[in-house]
């Protein structure tokens, strides 16, 4: 077995432990047995269980490629990228998988602080720091007029996911389907453009995000 391979097998099943048994329950030993690797051999490809479980989370957002989204601006459309991107984060954030990861970390980061530390790491890797990057190449285009790139992009996840995330949670929803998904990007998107656009050429961009 190639080492590409072990780590897939690696990620799935430490995924399933997680998932299944938490955080604290989840067994090295166990996982160990579900990858069809010995323990001595996941502790060579990460160095703890945090790192673990970082990985499974990194990996789940990388599989949905997020970071293709954010090409090059074109004739003027800011928002198109913007919405391709957070319509994909949103799914992924507030898909079961992705709710069940947010559950689990709520519900052990008290005992565990380096599962939160792990996750929040993982989050911001794969998914916050792409964003903030992308937005600074805009602003330094001139397309978009933001003073802090890195507070912008934390404030445009949180209109489009915060209240969602939250109402599943706290199972005042089971799920939400694409069109309410895009319907809370698009809103959420409407006044983030509103208040940063500088071209007149996008803003013909936002009027039309704000039509849909």
């Amino acid at each position: 077995m190639d080492q590409t391979t072990t780590h897939a097998r690696l990620l799935a099943a430490a995924e399933g432990a997680f998932l299944r048994n938490g955080y604290g329950g989840a067994n090295m030993g166990e996982i160990a047995r579900q990858a069809g690797i010995s323990k001595k051999t996941i502790y060579k490809l990460v160095a703890s269980k945090a790192d673990l479980f970082s990985a499974v989370v990194s990996n789940a957002i990388a599989l949905e490629r997020l970071t293709r989204h954010l090409g090059d601006v074109q004739d003027g459309d800011i928002a198109g990228p913007l919405r391709a991107f957070l319509t994909a984060y949103a799914k992924l954030s507030l898909s079961p998988r992705g709710t069940q990861a947010d559950k689990l970390v709520t519900a052990e980061a008290h005992r565990f602080p380096e599962l939160a530390k792990a996750y929040a790491e993982s989050v911001e890797a794969a998914a916050t720091q792409p964003l903030i990057a992308w937005l600074g190449r805009q602003a330094d285009a001139g397309y978009i007029a933001v003073a802090c790139p890195d507070r912008a992009a934390r404030m445009l996840a949180a209109m489009v996911i915060l209240d969602p995330l939250k109402s599943l949670m706290l199972g005042q929803h089971s799920q939400f389907e694409g069109e309410d998904i895009e319907r809370m990007v698009d809103e959420a998107l409407s006044i983030f453009l509103r208040g940063v656009l500088t071209r007149p050429d996008s803003r013909i961009t936002a009027a039309s995000a704000e039509e849909r």
